[in-house]
Parts: C-alpha cells; sequence; structure tokens
C-alpha cells in the first residue's frame, strides 16, 4: 500500500478533477463512498445519512458534469460486489479530525476500499490505494507531490 501528499504545484485543492487525469478508467470499476463532506455539493443521503454512495458512472458525472468545490471530503473506492451494509459496518472515513494520514505505514480507514482520495481543508490533497501504479502515476504526473511515507518521515508529521 502506498500513498501520495500534494500541497504545491495546483492552484486548487478542492475540485475532484485534480485526481481524474490519474484515476479516470479505474473510477468505473468501483461503488464510490463520499464522506466527511464539506461542500457545495449535497444530495439528499448526505443531508440525512453524512454520506453519499455511488456507481462509478455516477461518480464520474459528479466530477465531470458539475463544479462542486470539495473543501473537506473522502472519496474511497470499494469493490462492486461489497455491500453497503458491510462498508459502513468498518466505518465511515473522515479528512477532518483523522490523525492516520500523518502515522506510517500508511492505510486506508476502511479495510475494504481499494483507494482514497482525500480533499483537505482546501489545502491539500491526499490519495491512498492498495494499488501501487496509482500512486506512482499520481508521482509522475504532479511534480511537486511526495510520497506520503517519507513525507511523514520527513515532516515528523503533525498536520492536526
Amino acid at each position: 500500500m502506498k500513498g501520495a501528499i500534494l500541497e504545491k504545484g495546483v492552484e486548487q485543492y478542492t475540485n475532484l478533477n485534480l485526481f481524474l487525469p490519474i484515476i479516470r478508467e479505474e473510477i468505473f470499476s468501483y461503488n464510490w463512498l463520499l464522506t466527511d463532506i464539506d461542500s457545495n455539493y449535497y444530495s439528499d443521503n448526505t443531508i440525512e445519512n453524512n454520506y453519499d454512495f455511488l456507481s462509478g458512472e455516477e461518480f464520474i458525472e459528479l466530477i465531470e458534469k458539475n463544479d462542486f468545490r470539495f473543501v473537506w471530503g473522502v472519496f474511497s473506492a470499494f469493490p462492486k460486489e461489497v455491500a453497503l451494509e458491510k462498508i459502513l459496518s468498518k466505518g465511515i472515513p473522515s479528512a477532518d479530525g483523522y490523525t492516520g494520514f500523518w502515522e506510517n505505514p500508511i492505510n486506508l480507514q476502511n479495510s475494504s476500499a481499494i483507494i482514497e482520495m482525500v480533499l483537505w481543508d482546501g489545502e491539500l490533497a491526499l490519495i491512498i490505494s492498495h494499488k501501487d501504479e496509482i500512486i506512482d502515476d499520481f508521482l509522475n504526473h504532479y511534480k511537486f507531490s511526495e510520497n506520503l511515507e517519507e513525507y511523514n518521515n520527513k515532516n515528523n508529521c503533525s498536520k492536526i
């Protein structure tokens, strides 16, 4: 498992389009849990349950056809065969107040997830995945991004 952080070199850390060059094709392979949302995006489910659960097709439409700004948000990818009830039983991922980003070894907040993308306080973006090639692609695409584990070691991290 690997992770990456991007906190310089991009004007805004509030748009999910930031992740598209890396994971666009991957999106369709998963269902997506959106949690800890602070945004101008609100569905009935986010208002009622504090999460939204979307198919890959619905998630790509959300990203490409809207101009939503996410100050905070966690966007977790799950294999399509994993039921929402099982996902929720393992806890709802959060961005605001979650200290695990800044601890090694890197882990996903929900053990059933494959990818976790985070927009953190409008200041930075994080991506963590079981698929190392996704993180390698992110690091190659964003020249100012850093391996999250190395970042944590270097900074003796404590963002929160």
